[in-house]
């Protein structure tokens, strides 16, 4: 169930659900089948396994949920599904929000969705107080920059080293 959940195979993880694989099994990363192609954007998956009631509140070994997984690589379509089922806009990885992970990769449209759905435009890690806003300013995303300032992102947060979005964007 897991591989065919990840490779996207909608047809055979109907066939093993028919048959009474187990949906919230894990492999050695305690990842289940739902975390896995939420990771890969397989949307329909995602459908068929939150319809048999795959659980989107486990977390693998990295405390990161399919949510989590999902914003990393930029399925907005699968964000949406998670969020539909009540899957936790506040949800954190190894203390990194949804949107700090988006807003450093540089996906404009999921920053936007995650903003819209009420993410914390000023959440900050614990571990050296960064902020969205100073990981769109370091990776340059000038986009990200300015769709988090339209939310009110502080642009004076300051990291655990003194460092300003302002100061990372100037370099």
């Amino acid at each position: 169930l897991m591989i065919a959940s990840q490779n996207g195979h909608s047809e055979v993880v109907k066939q093993l659900l028919a048959f009474g694989a187990k949906i919230n099994d894990k492999n050695n990363k305690n990842s289940n089948a739902l975390m896995l192609a939420s990771s890969c954007g397989n949307g329909a998956v995602v459908d068929l396994l939150l319809a048999a009631g795959a659980s989107f509140k486990d977390k693998d070994n990295s405390s990161c949920s399919a949510l989590i997984l999902a914003s990393m690589h930029g399925h907005a379509a699968v964000i949406k599904q998670l969020l539909k089922v009540g899957a936790d806009i506040t949800d954190k990885c190894d203390g990194y929000s949804l949107l700090m992970f988006t807003c450093e990769s540089g996906y404009l449209e999921v920053v936007t969705q995650l903003l819209e759905a009420g993410a914390s435009v000023n959440d900050r890690v614990s571990d050296g107080g960064v902020s969205p806003l100073i990981y769109a300013s370091q990776n340059g995303h000038a986009d990200i920059v300015e769709k988090l300032l339209e939310f009110d992102a502080e642009i004076e947060i300051r990291t655990d080293h003194g460092t300003t979005a302002v100061m990372l964007a100037s370099q």
